[in-house]
């Protein structure tokens, strides 16, 4: 997923390699949506292999139409900019690199999504995708999710 990329914090971030855990990103998914408890272990799971210490990981998905979003808190070393370049890959699109932020739309292996990313304490990642059953109602789901 694309978020792995993410496992970082940027350079004046003095909470790296701190052992505490943070809450989630704050994100109300779409009422039905149901928590997908093992989409958030395989998300927490694959940045690990990215060198990343996971503070939290939550998913939810309303599966019938398609649509998830899964949030992590993440925390490695890095910057947004670094990281915006290393997303520059395939399948990823309109990648958008600020001072404290990074944000992207991606489109791999028959989902479509959009990614951003806060950097605070820890990077907070919210990513949010789509398969081809309902791709216009998820897309707007999404949109309340990812401002």
């Amino acid at each position: 997923m694309m978020a792995l990329a993410l496992a970082a914090c940027g350079p004046s971030l003095a909470a790296c390699g701190r052992a505490e855990a943070v809450p989630p990103p704050a994100i109300q998914p779409p009422p039905g949506w149901q928590p997908l408890a093992d989409v958030a272990t395989a998300a927490s799971e694959a940045a690990k292999a990215d060198g990343a210490t996971v503070d939290s990981a939550a998913a939810w998905g309303e599966t019938a139409m398609g649509c998830y979003v899964v949030t992590l808190a993440v925390h490695g070393a890095g910057s947004p900019e670094a990281i915006g370049k290393e997303l520059a890959v395939a399948g990823v699109h309109d990648v958008a690199a600020g001072s404290d932020s990074v944000a992207l739309a991606f489109d791999k292996a028959g989902y479509h999504g959009k990614l951003r990313a806060h950097v605070g304490d820890s990077i907070d990642v919210v990513a949010c995708y789509w398969n081809d059953r309902e791709p216009e109602a998820c897309a707007n789901a999404c949109a309340g999710m990812l401002k």
